[in-house]
């Protein structure tokens, strides 16, 4: 007899209770995880784009062109902390599964 492999079947119990829950790999890899920054639990930055517009040129002199734009990151505190919980009631075992 091979022995049980605890995990696999905690795992495959979760998947029939919550099929369309356990899917935060999908929901974590967005590229939304790559543009902004998190200072900390509370607060974080989010790029922002500052540009001057048009400027007045004159035709009879040859210049270069400078940027007219910069870009930072603006720190955003959040104020509505929710809590997350993955601990399962007893209740919503099935006898024989632990």
């Amino acid at each position: 007899m091979l022995p049980n492999d605890y995990a696999v079947e905690y795992s495959r119990f979760l998947d029939q209770i919550f099929p369309k829950k356990l899917r935060f790999g999908e929901l974590y890899a967005t590229p939304n995880n790559r543009r902004y920054r998190w200072l900390n639990a509370q607060t974080i930055e989010i790029p922002t784009i500052t540009t001057t517009g048009r400027t007045d040129a004159n035709r009879d002199t040859v210049s270069f062109g400078t940027r007219n734009y910069a870009n930072a990151y603006t720190p955003y505190k959040l104020n509505n902390f929710r809590k997350w919980e993955t601990l399962l009631h007893p209740k919503l075992m099935k006898p024989g599964t632990c």
